[in-house]
This record gives structure tokens, sequence and C-alpha cells, in this order.
């Protein structure tokens, strides 16, 4: 793929720059889908989970995606050519936990959107 991108180049890139648009394209790639389990896995938590206190949906939500972080990590070691990164392990951690925050954020505000609805029906009637 990236050799079909970079073909309309004059220059054509050297196996090094392959090498690193590729790392980014799957550093990219992943953040996303860390972004997307995070923020996904975490609504169906927040929504399934109503009664449980705040507190113990956060730590409950921290810890699964940081152990699929984790053991996503660690299934390299067994693809070769790739090696466990622990600092990219904290970094898929990091953009799961923002969907986390991304998808709270969006139900508080919407919780409290319809609450300040309510209170002005009822100072009308």
């Amino acid at each position: 793929m990236v050799t079909q991108v970079t073909g309309t180049l004059k220059n054509t890139p050297t196996q090094e720059q392959i090498l690193t648009i590729t790392y980014y394209l799957r550093q990219a790639g992943r953040a996303i889908l860390f972004f997307a389990l995070g923020f996904t896995g975490s609504w169906a938590i927040i929504l399934t989970f109503r009664k449980v206190t705040t507190k113990i949906r956060i730590l409950s939500t921290a810890s699964m995606l940081f152990v699929i972080a984790f053991f996503t990590e660690f299934m390299k070691l067994f693809i070769e050519g790739r090696h466990y990164s622990f600092p990219q392990c904290l970094e898929g951690f990091f953009f799961g936990m923002l969907g986390y925050l991304c998808i709270g954020m969006i139900l508080y505000l919407t919780a409290h959107h319809k609450d300040r609805i309510k209170k002005n029906a009822g100072a009308e009637a």
C-alpha cells in the first residue's frame, strides 16, 4: 500500500522511509482502534451497569482496557520480526481511556441537558 501511494512521487522513497511510513500507519491505526474500543466498550459498561458507582465503573473499565492493551502487545512476541514494547502497551491503554473520557462526557452532558429541559418544563407549568 505504501509503495502504491508513494509511487506517484518523482523520487521513489528508500526502503527505510517505507518502513517508517508503515510504522506510523500501524501506530495511527492502533490508536484509532483502541480509541474506538474504549469508546464503545465504555459506552456499553456505563449503560449496562448504571447502578454501580462511578468509581467502580472507571476502575473496571481501566483494568479491562489495560488487560486488552497488554494482551495485544504481549502477543507480538509470537510474531516473527515483532517485539513487545511496554510503552506501546501504555499508548493503547491511554487511547482506550481517552475514548472512555469522551463517551463519559457525552453521556454526562446529555443527561445534564435533559435535566435542564425537565426543570424548565416544570417551571413553566
